[in-house]
């Protein structure tokens, strides 16, 4: 009887003991295993920013990652304006071998909208982010617009210049900051679009800081104001939304921000391993200093808490006003 006793106590002592230790075992599986390949999936041609952040960053990813051996291999998934590829991250296997690049508002407010085969962005494994700039309204250095107050107090429309896709910073502009807008469609993308305010004609338009840096600083464009919550360090000058008055409900919704993520439902062991290195690999040295020589490189690295935390934002902003942005869209031809 007393064997029998002893030997239950010693089966339950086991137990419990496999029992306390899964999460041990789990956080030990050998992810990632020697030799193996984790795509590292960008949604956009080759060459251009969205593509060179994760061809840069990929080796000191691999670099950081527990693995004696194993590769960062980035693959271009092209189609849909960047959402194809973004949807490939989204629906791949979870087990970490498939991470990604997406630009936040190409992956929440064409789905919102219903422009694109709906899914969940929120409900991406977030990783962090290499930058989250505001997106800014310049405009020709000879223009009549010589401040944000020449802006708001136009008595003709301010025409902008923008495609299908930057209604919403019209809608944004019209409707919740009370400007006096006429959007000016048919340009494709922001390079288009800021050729037309140089040549005068359109009287603004809207892009991320880098992709007009020379321009401004060369004086031919004058920029603003921001759709930012504070000052931005590449032009420190530039209102933000908030510093016009504006509530901040609205600021910060109007961002170009390169999220790093990765399939829903990756374990959180490997999540966290992976959350690791690619941290380790923003903020290596080495990765720093090429950023430095590069003139289209400029990391402002965020953790995986604030990359998700902006991408609910933003979702949860458009979800609120879809109903609005629709019916502006479908006023100037969009369906």
């Amino acid at each position: 009887m007393k064997k029998l006793f002893a030997r239950v106590l010693t089966v339950g002592y086991l137990s419990l003991l496999f029992i306390f230790c899964l999460p041990l075992f789990a956080s030990a599986d050998g992810f990632p295993e020697d030799g193996k390949i984790i795509r590292f999936i960008v949604p956009n041609p080759p060459g251009g920013g969205m593509d060179l952040y994760p061809r840069t960053l990929a080796p000191f990813v691999k670099n950081h990652l527990p693995w004696k051996e194993g590769e960062v291999i980035v693959e271009n998934i092209v189609g849909a304006g960047g959402y194809t590829g973004s949807r490939e991250i989204f629906y791949s296997k979870p087990d970490g071998y498939t991470i990604g690049i997406v630009m936040d508002q190409v992956v929440t407010l064409p789905p919102i909208l219903g422009q694109v085969a709906y899914f969940d962005a929120s409900k991406y494994t977030f990783f962090g982010q290499f930058n989250n700039f505001p997106s800014m309204i310049f405009t020709n250095s000879k223009s009549r617009l010589k401040s944000f107050s020449d802006l708001k107090h136009s008595k003709n429309p301010v025409t902008y210049g923008c495609d299908m896709q930057q209604i919403a910073n019209y809608w944004m502009m019209a409707e919740k900051m009370g400007l006096n807008m006429k959007p000016i469609l048919g340009y494709q993308g922001s390079s288009d679009s800021r050729l037309a305010v140089l040549r005068g004609e359109v009287d603004i338009s809207t892009s991320e800081y880098s992709s007009f840096a020379n321009y401004h600083t060369s004086g031919e464009l004058r920029i603003l104001f921001h759709f930012g919550k504070g000052p931005d360090k590449r032009a420190p000058e530039v209102p933000s939304m908030l510093d016009l008055g504006y509530p901040e409900e609205i600021a910060g919704i109007n961002t170009v921000a390169r999220t790093i993520v990765g399939p829903q439902g990756i374990p959180d062991d490997r999540a966290e391993i992976l959350r690791k290195a690619i941290w380790a690999a923003l903020n290596d040295p080495g990765f720093i200093a090429i950023c430095e020589k590069s003139k289209r490189l400029e990391p402002d690295p965020k953790t995986a808490q604030e990359a998700e935390k902006s991408t609910r934002a933003t979702a949860a902003f458009w979800l609120k006003h879809k109903d609005q942005v629709k019916a502006t869209m479908n006023e100037f031809g969009y369906r």
